[in-house]
């Protein structure tokens, strides 16, 4: 079966020169079980970020001095899912690479997960073969029209 179809919507919530902070919210358009994998924060193209209805210049998250952005470390995470169907709505969070290093898994069918990661430094990236700092989203079971997931990321800008 093809993979599942979203509708994205992709807001800044907080973008300093040392914290950004976004939202990702998708809801299937049509179903499909496979696997399909979205870029949630890409670091060196910020353009399908919004903020107040615009959308960001490519180096959007560089620092204001213009310093490019190299990494992120994920301080909290905020999941939101909601099924309409039978089964569950699940994501995979992983840092995107040849061979991506997943962080988080949720299974939910309707519900809200939070994850704190303050207290030891915050999640970093593993840096598996050809790296680049980006974080994805794999659905694995969002097989209904109308079955959705928001993300919130707040994280720390690595130069």
């Amino acid at each position: 079966m093809a993979g599942t179809t979203f509708t994205e919507t992709k807001h800044i919530i907080e973008n300093t020169d040392n914290k950004l902070s976004v939202i990702y919210t998708a809801i299937t358009a049509s179903g499909g079980d496979d696997a399909t994998t979205r870029t949630l924060v890409n670091i060196a193209d910020a353009s399908d970020y919004k903020v107040n209805g615009s959308a960001l210049a490519t180096t959007g998250f560089n620092r204001s001095n213009g310093q490019a952005i190299t990494g992120l470390i994920i301080d909290q995470i905020w999941i939101s899912t909601s099924s309409v169907g039978s089964s569950a709505f699940e994501a995979k969070l992983a840092w995107h690479a040849d061979t991506p290093i997943p962080f988080l898994f949720t299974t939910e069918s309707t519900g809200m997960q939070y994850h704190d990661y303050r207290s030891v430094g915050g999640l970093k990236n593993a840096k598996n073969t050809n790296h680049d700092g980006d974080i994805e989203m794999t659905s694995l079971g969002a097989g209904t029209a109308g079955d959705s997931i928001s993300i919130v990321l707040q994280m720390r800008k690595i130069f």
